[in-house]
């Protein structure tokens, strides 16, 4: 786990070299969602708070949780839930 000072600047990082992943690292830092929730993430299912400094509410669809040969028999396939 990375405190505070340590999020903010990876997530600066990551803006800077791959700006179109900042959100997603964001979400997992600041509303520590596991990726495969991240990415059901919509801007409609996002309630933006009141005031500037206010946090928002993120409305939770489902994940995709993809299960790999080493954990089970057969072929690698995803599993949608939610």
């Amino acid at each position: 786990m990375v405190n505070s000072d340590q999020a903010r600047a990876l997530l600066a990082e990551v803006g800077r070299s791959v700006p179109e992943l900042e959100a997603f690292f964001g979400c997992m830092y600041y509303a520590a969602l596991r990726p495969e929730e991240v990415l059901h993430l919509r801007e409609d299912k996002y309630e933006r708070p009141a005031q500037p400094e206010g946090w928002g509410v993120l409305h939770l669809t489902g994940s995709t949780v993809a299960m790999g040969r080493d954990w089970a028999t057969g072929t690698t396939r995803p599993r949608i839930a939610g």
